[in-house]
C-alpha cells in the first residue's frame, strides 16, 4: 500500500460526510478510531470504501489517547504503508491533493509535508486570517504525510516533557481538587516561583487539556505545501458554541474546578469565538470546500 490514512473522530457526524469520502479518494487505505460518539460518526467512518479497519471505543469511557494512538499505530506497523497520512475528523484535504500526490510522494530526500490550515469561519465562503496561532496554524499540527519507516511512533506532543505531564496528573488529581475548593484564591498572582506555581496548578488560565498528535521516527527533510486542509471548527458556529462549552466545562468537571470558577471557564472558552481583530478572505475554489450553512 503506497498511502494510508489516519482520522480519529468523536461526534463530527456533522462534517464527516464530506470529510472521510475526501480522505477516502486521497488515499488507498483508512484506519479509524471513534472515541465513544453519539451522533453516527462511527456509520459514516464504518462506511469509508477503502477501510482497512475501524477502532470504537465505548461511549462514555475515559479518554485515554495514548492507548488509541497505541492501537492505530499497532494496524500501521501491521500493513507497512510507503506514506501515512494523518487527518483530523473536522479536516478536509484539499481537491488538489490527488492529481499531485504522484509527484509528491515520488520525492526520495522528503520524509514529511505540512499542509497549510485554513480555518472557515461561520460558513464555507470565508476564511480567517489574523491569529496565526490559532486560525492558520502551520507546522507541527495535524494533517500531514509522513514516510512510513518501522521506528515510526505516533504521540501526543506532551509526551517527551516531563514538566508537562506532571502537570496534568497534578491538576487532574482530586487532592488538588480538594486543595481548590478549600483554600482562598489570591487576588492577584504572585511574582515568586512558589506563588506562580500554585497558581499555575490550583487556577490555572488555561481550562481545557489540549493535545496534539505529532509523528517520531521518521526520517528526511521537511517541505511545507501551498496544498491546505480546511478546518471546519468554525464553519458552523452553534457547533462550535456547542464543543466549546461542552469541553470546557467536561474538563473543569475533571479538574474538580470550583463553582465560583463557571464564569471564567466560559470566558476561556469563549475567547476562541471572539471576532475582535478579525479579517477574513474568500475561499479558493479550487480548495474544494464542501458543503453548506445548517
Amino acid at each position: 500500500m503506497q498511502v494510508l490514512g489516519l482520522i480519529t473522530a468523536k461526534n463530527d457526524a456533522w462534517v464527516l460526510p464530506w470529510v472521510a469520502p475526501r480522505l477516502s479518494s486521497s488515499v488507498d487505505g483508512v484506519v479509524a478510531l471513534d472515541d465513544g460518539s453519539s451522533d453516527g460518526s462511527a456509520d459514516h467512518l464504518a462506511a469509508i470504501p477503502n477501510l482497512v479497519h475501524l477502532f470504537r471505543n465505548p461511549p462514555g469511557q475515559a479518554w485515554d489517547p495514548e492507548h488509541d494512538l497505541d492501537r492505530m499505530m499497532e494496524k500501521v506497523h501491521e500493513v507497512r504503508p510507503e506514506w501515512v497520512l494523518l487527518i483530523n475528523s473536522d479536516d478536509l484535504l484539499d481537491a488538489r491533493f490527488a492529481a499531485k500526490r504522484g509527484d509528491l510522494l515520488g520525492r526520495s530526500e522528503v520524509g514529511r509535508y505540512h499542509f497549510r490550515e485554513i480555518t472557515l469561519w461561520d460558513g464555507m465562503t470565508h476564511h480567517r486570517v489574523d491569529r496565526p496561532e490559532w486560525y492558520h496554524r502551520s507546522r507541527g499540527t495535524t494533517p500531514y504525510l509522513v514516510r512510513y519507516s518501522p521506528q515510526l511512533r505516533l504521540v501526543n506532543s506532551y509526551h517527551k516533557n516531563w514538566r508537562r505531564r506532571l502537570l496534568r496528573s497534578v491538576r487532574n488529581s482530586v487532592a488538588t481538587g480538594v486543595l481548590r475548593r478549600t483554600l482562598p484564591r489570591p487576588s492577584s498572582k504572585s511574582e515568586s516561583w512558589s506563588g506562580k506555581l500554585v497558581h499555575e496548578v490550583l487556577w490555572p488560565t488555561d481550562h481545557l487539556d489540549w493535545t496534539n498528535q505529532i509523528f517520531e521516527g521518521w526520517t528526511g527533510t521537511e517541505v511545507e505545501l501551498d496544498l491546505v486542509r480546511v478546518h471546519y471548527h468554525f464553519a458552523d458556529m452553534h457547533e462550535a458554541i456547542r464543543k466549546h462549552m461542552t469541553q470546557a466545562v467536561s474538563s473543569a468537571i475533571k479538574q474538580w474546578r470550583a463553582p465560583y470558577e463557571v464564569s471564567e471557564i466560559v470566558d476561556w472558552a469563549a475567547r476562541r469565538l471572539s471576532t475582535e481583530g478579525m479579517v477574513l478572505e474568500p475561499v479558493d475554489p479550487s480548495w474544494g470546500v464542501l458543503g453548506g450553512p445548517r
